[in-house]
């Protein structure tokens, strides 16, 4: 995932089937956003399967394919891929559908809105840290699950304790095999001074 930390600016795939507005939106970006533009639903769909993206932005009314349609098959193969909505063509109810489905943000395109274009960089960035966290938040997960599982499972008695004052031990955890061997239950003792 690239970020503004690393002053690598974040990649970006934008779906439109508006070849003007691709160049206008790419030309508007250029310092600030590295975007590929795409005009075919199904090609995007083929970019993101082999390319990583920090974030796709696509419209909403699209001749073989809508953005909500688009935003289903993205989640499906690349659940944690943000999509922000940039669309001339919505509605409240599409809005709707599109945050039920998953995108991360929402704009209805304006005529001027790419002078006050750090609406849609921020939302960049803000789906880029959420997705980020998530990330994070799952590798922690992830190493949580395998340390209790080696923890419950190595065939020699752990025990780990804590201080809390001097003379003074805190039985935080014993797996299993210690416990066996001492003859006491886990709620005997866990937690006990």
């Amino acid at each position: 995932m690239n970020g503004k930390g690393n002053n690598i600016k974040p990649k970006v795939l934008y779906v439109d089937d508006d070849p003007e507005m691709l160049e206008l939106f790419k030309l508007s970006f250029i310092d600030l956003l590295d975007t590929i533009c795409i005009d075919e639903p199904e090609e995007a769909l083929d970019l993101i399967g082999k390319e990583e993206f920090d974030t796709v932005l696509t419209d909403f009314d699209m001749p073989d394919m809508n953005g909500l349609k688009l935003l289903s098959e993205i989640k499906n193969t690349k659940p944690d891929l943000p999509v922000i909505f940039y669309t001339g063509q919505g509605s409240e109810e599409v809005a709707r559908e599109a945050f039920i489905r998953g995108a991360s943000d929402y704009f209805v395109k304006e005529p001027g809105e790419f002078f006050h274009k750090e609406k849609i960089v921020n939302s960049v960035n803000r789906a880029m840290e959420i997705t980020k966290e998530k990330r994070e938040r799952k590798r922690t997960e992830e190493a949580l699950q395998i340390y209790a599982t080696v923890f419950k499972t190595i065939p020699s008695g752990v025990t780990i304790y804590q201080y809390k004052e001097p003379d003074h031990l805190f039985l935080l955890n014993s797996n299993p095999i210690t416990l066996k061997h001492a003859g006491i239950e886990e709620e005997d003792v866990i937690g006990k001074e």
